[in-house]
């Protein structure tokens, strides 16, 4: 993820070309935002988790409550682990759709 927004997006002469180029650039900038965001949100979710399994364990705590939090907490888990997948597809998605373009010796670009 972090090569994807670190890799060089080349300016061309043709104004429309460098506004859509930039706009994709800010989109994938947005995107790997909120992945980033959700990522460290999974993290403390994780951390929440334990912690109540360990509370569960310790504390005498009703069956039917602790199968209620425990089913909420991991259906939390998976629909936000599903959204970070969705967010990194489209980024990854966006990327592959861009051309490759490599530069010959004398610096003429070939498709």
């Amino acid at each position: 993820m972090y090569g994807v927004f670190r890799a060089d997006r080349k300016t061309t002469n043709d104004a429309i070309l460098n506004e859509d180029e930039q706009r994709d650039a800010e989109e994938t900038r947005r995107l790997l935002r909120e992945v980033n965001a959700n990522v460290s949100y999974l993290i403390l979710l994780s951390c929440v988790g334990v912690t109540v399994i360990v509370v569960f364990v310790a504390a005498p705590i009703p069956t039917k409550f602790e199968a209620a939090t425990l089913i909420f907490l991991y259906l939390h888990f998976l629909l936000t682990v599903a959204m970070v997948l969705k967010r990194a597809h489209e980024v990854f998605d966006a990327e592959y759709a861009i051309p490759l373009r490599f530069t010959n010796k004398n610096g003429s670009v070939k498709k």
